[in-house]
């Protein structure tokens, strides 16, 4: 937490005006990576969510829950971020980044600790059992995971969409020219999340993830139209609606995605005997260089029509305009590409039941086993002892 707070002030505070523009960019870009490092540590509740209970329906209410109640502080934040930077320029000016930000960081940030307090393992596995899985094993056995391999290959297609911008955001800053509106319609926008996060479990009972997952990815397709309507009409209202239902879908798909991630983290075990958690991460190492590479389209794309650095030539509404098109499109066609692969996604709620209790019956057999060793060697030492004792006499 604290390297992450430290890196964040340098962001802000370093005295880039002083240098010339090759040296700015690549001390800014030392900053963010360095930033990134550490930005995880905030991320670390959807590890403990994976391991804090065996049963795939019980974990996913957890889920559920446990995202209505750390998002409450958020929707607050969300109200309260733009008055505040409000009175200091406005969200385009530099004040706001050096002040409101860092010290919102140092208020709230203490509180992701509570993490660390109270939070206890329960998965399928030996209470003594010590881990003997080396990396290079580790992250070979995590690359037979068929289902990883579909759910990054997933994010690997819609990361083609990474850069975009905030439209409703835009819209208030660059056409309505109002910062302290973004405040409400936060509010408004973040009401969307609450009935997806507490219908998430109920849904996923009933209908599955995979069914969950592939009709809300095509329901989002779906609102593209609207929101490409809504620049087209100049309609601040249907890009609202677009966005609304758009976020209690996403909302939905949240919970059923760190769910399957759950389950998928448990096949892990399944299919290599080990719980190989820290090893996950093989697959950021693998597709970050293509992610990197692909997320320069939007940028790109942008600067095609004039919207490089230059922020304040969103004021145009004919570029504006333009710029929310390749944002929607975009969006769209790498959105309905990115559901192919779940199509490949057959890993059932039955099957992970069966799976878990397959797990408990080969830590029962061993078990077992390691008590019928034992007894014989109490057995061939009690015999050796009397041999002994025999002799002696």
């Amino acid at each position: 937490m604290l390297p992450y707070t430290l890196s964040l002030f340098l962001l802000t505070w370093f005295p880039y005006n002083s240098f010339d523009y090759h040296t700015k960019f690549w001390v800014m870009h030392f900053f963010f990576s360095l930033n990134g490092c550490f930005v995880n540590c905030f991320n670390q509740v959807s590890n403990v969510q994976n391991v804090i209970s065996p049963n795939t329906n019980e974990r996913t209410k957890i889920m559920s829950i446990g995202s209505f109640l750390y998002s409450l502080i958020p929707s607050i934040y969300n109200i309260i971020f733009p008055i505040v930077a409000t009175k200091v320029g406005g969200m385009t000016n530099i004040n706001t980044y050096k002040y409101v930000i860092p010290i919102t960081i140092l208020i709230l940030a203490p509180l992701s600790l509570f993490l660390v307090f109270g939070v206890k393992d329960r998965v399928v596995q030996e209470e003594e059992h010590k881990p003997e899985v080396n990396m290079r094993k580790g992250f070979k056995e995590v690359l037979r995971n068929k289902y990883l391999w579909i759910t990054n290959t997933s994010n690997l297609i819609a990361s083609f969409a990474v850069g975009s911008v905030n439209i409703v955001n835009m819209l208030i800053i660059y056409s309505l020219r109002k910062d302290w509106v973004i405040g409400i319609m936060m509010t408004i926008l973040g009401t969307a999340w609450t009935p997806g996060m507490l219908l998430a479990p109920i849904l996923i009972k009933k209908f599955g993830k995979k069914r969950i997952m592939l009709f809300g990815k095509y329901c989002q397709f779906f609102c593209s139209f609207i929101s490409v309507a809504g620049v087209y009409l100049d309609s601040f209202f249907l890009i609202i609606l677009s966005t609304y239902i758009s976020t209690v879908i996403t909302s939905v798909l949240d919970i059923t995605t760190k769910s399957m991630t759950a389950d998928i983290w448990d096949y892990q075990q399944y299919i290599s005997g080990e719980r190989l958690d820290g090893c996950m991460g093989i697959f950021n190492y693998i597709f970050s260089p293509f992610i990197t590479l692909v997320s320069m389209l939007i940028p790109y794309l942008y600067g095609r029509v004039g919207f490089t650095s230059d922020w304040n030539i969103l004021y145009d509404p004919i570029l504006r305009n333009k710029i929310f098109m390749i944002t929607l499109i975009v969006g769209a066609v790498f959105g309905l590409l990115a559901i192919i692969p779940y199509h490949f996604y057959n890993f059932t709620e039955e099957r992970h039941e069966e799976m878990m209790e397959e797990m408990r019956q080969r830590i029962s057999a061993k078990k077992e086993d390691a008590q019928t060793r034992g007894t014989e060697e109490d057995a061939s030492t009690v015999k050796e002892t009397d041999s002994v004792t025999t002799a002696t006499v």
